[in-house]
């Protein structure tokens, strides 16, 4: 693993990058959920587990977010598909990617949704992930709007540009879309639903795949859950690389 930093938009975003081994191997590019982290322990397996089994794999800190610049309360969905995109690009400009996997939960489950038509995947991972915004209210404790500002607890905010970026984007339109496209859920997940998957998986273009994941939770915290997350992105990134 190599810790390095790409430039998008005047800041320095900051990654790690695992490689393959083999030069122009395909590689997943990866985006974090809301509050996330490149550093999580599930995407470092993840990627450790593609790497190992031949795929590379790039991680990074969308801005204001762990190493990278910027602001959290700037975060938009328009925003961090850019970012999303402009790491791709960057991966296969440094190191001769012969393909981009696009892989993200939650939140950067839409952000690579967002991204695939700049991005050009020749696949992607989505891991739960909302088909609607209604989860707005629940991303922090105490939600609530004031002015210009949604507050989530904990002194964390956010500006309200990211609820109205939001509304600007057409959610049904990205699935329909989307293509070579694995959508992953867990049976438990607290913050959302599994149908929001299952919604996802029914507007997808074919070839597509929808596997709900017995007993995981929002961030697949258990071992196991993670561990079966790693395989099933494995079997569909090699089944297109």
């Amino acid at each position: 693993m190599e810790k390095m930093s790409f430039e998008h938009a005047g800041l320095r975003l900051a990654g790690a990058w695992h490689e393959a081994g083999s030069a122009g191997a395909p590689a997943a590019v990866i985006s974090h959920g809301f509050a996330g982290s490149k550093d999580s322990e599930k995407w470092t397996l993840v990627c450790e587990g593609l790497a190992a089994a031949g795929i590379s794999a790039f991680r990074f800190d969308h801005s204001g977010i762990g190493e990278s610049e910027g602001k959290f309360e700037d975060i938009t969905l328009t925003g961090r598909a850019a970012e999303l995109a402009a790491a791709a690009g960057f991966v296969r400009e440094r190191f001769g990617a012969r393909g981009i996997a696009l892989i993200g939960s939650s939140f950067g489950g839409l952000t690579a949704l967002a991204a695939a038509e700049t991005a050009r995947p020749f696949c992607s991972v989505i891991c739960a992930t909302p088909f609607n915004f209604d989860f707005f209210p629940r991303l922090g404790p105490e939600y609530s709007r004031d002015g210009d500002y949604i507050n989530l607890g904990d002194g964390t905010r956010v500006k309200r540009a990211l609820e109205t970026d939001a509304a600007g984007h057409d959610i049904p339109a990205m699935c329909a879309r989307a293509s070579r496209l694995l959508t992953c859920h867990g049976s438990d997940d607290e913050l959302i639903p599994s149908w929001h998957a299952e919604r996802i998986h029914a507007i997808a273009v074919e070839p597509k795949r929808l596997e709900i994941v017995p007993g995981a939770d929002h961030a697949f915290t258990r071992h196991e859950h993670r561990e079966i997350f790693l395989s099933l992105c494995l079997d569909w990134i090699k089944r297109f690389a």
